[in-house]
């Protein structure tokens, strides 16, 4: 049987890619974030406090960003995926692997990913919100 995840799936290739990702991930984000925020603005939708989220990436955002992203998902798919090797090429194997693991992983991925947007937009319409 033919792996399916190759070597970007360890530890040591999805940090080289997320490495590789910084740049243009910071200058792409900035412009995007950049032209989101004048079409907020221009057309009057879209929240003051959302406006003020939309500023420049910084190089540290960008690194920590691809970093936690790429490592989190080695980890997530050695959880579900038998075929994940995500400590080599210094050992083989994945300990991480939980037989029957799928379907709670995805739907605690699920979970947390809407807490994580509901505490975000309570933040933004709370009464600490940036102005922009």
């Amino acid at each position: 049987m033919t792996p399916l995840h190759g070597p970007l799936h360890t530890l040591a290739g999805a940090s080289l890619l997320a490495l590789a990702t910084v740049a243009p991930s910071r200058y792409g984000l900035t412009a995007a974030y950049a032209a989101l925020a004048r079409r907020l603005r221009g057309d009057g939708r879209g929240e003051r406090w959302l406006r003020g989220e939309l500023g420049p990436v910084s190089w540290t955002a960008a690194a920590a960003g691809a970093l936690v992203g790429g490592v989190s998902h080695v980890l997530l798919d050695a959880l579900v995926h038998p075929d994940v090797l995500p400590l080599a090429p210094w050992r083989q194997g994945n300990a991480l692997w939980v037989p029957g693991a799928f379907a709670w992983t995805h739907t605690a991925s699920v979970v947390l990913g809407v807490a994580g947007l509901l505490a975000w937009v309570g933040r933004g319409r709370g009464g600490g919100a940036p102005s922009a």
